[in-house]
């Protein structure tokens, strides 16, 4: 199947605008759903091979039920994948600010709560050109994710507003290349 161009640029403008993590369905089964947007992120040190990153991330919890709900615990954990086709997990995350979101806080029947400026570091090897910060709150009905991407292609993600314009201006640009060369064809013929 051949993807043309203008449904590709339309895809990737959609992902540019509404993120790559979203927020759980309640006829998924889950009793609360958690959106996670991470909104800076920078290597804070390195050392050898090893580079330790700092994560700030708002976290929305959504409980998906008719009755309260007790976190008991939350957890966080980070996936990495190199250009050499290595990748791992990390499971070592030192959270510096929890932004409220702890074990024993109680989520109101359909109440929706965002942790703002949660902060986390870790260290994964430098030569990661994709990572993705998952948070995994667990309550007396189980346990729920949710993740975002902080390293995309060797760039931090999200986008930056100017990531965002510059994104949109190369889609732009590939589309009327693509409609140009679409009329030189059809006025040769």
């Amino acid at each position: 199947m051949r993807l043309r161009l203008s449904t590709l640029a339309a895809l990737v403008l959609l992902l540019a605008v509404f993120g790559f993590a979203g927020v759980a369905f309640a006829g998924s089964g889950f009793a609360v759903s958690v959106d996670v947007r991470n909104s800076q992120q920078s290597v804070v040190s390195t050392s050898g091979d090893t580079c330790t990153w700092q994560v700030a991330s708002d976290i929305t919890l959504v409980n998906l039920t008719d009755q309260a709900l007790t976190i008991t615990n939350v957890a966080d954990q980070v996936s990495w994948q190199a250009p050499d086709d290595t990748s791992g997990v990390q499971s070592t995350v030192t959270v510096l600010d929890d932004g409220g979101l702890h074990s024993g806080d109680v989520l109101a029947a359909h109440e929706q709560r965002t942790f703002p400026h949660a902060v986390v570091e870790f260290a994964i090897p430098c030569k990661a050109d994709n990572g993705d910060l998952m948070v995994r709150v667990s309550t007396a009905q189980g346990t729920n994710s949710g993740d975002a991407p902080f390293l995309g292609n060797g760039t931090p993600v999200p986008l930056t507003s100017v990531g965002i314009v510059l994104l949109t201006a190369a889609v732009a640009v590939a589309l009327v290349a693509s409609q140009r060369r679409r009329r030189i064809k059809e006025v040769k013929v």
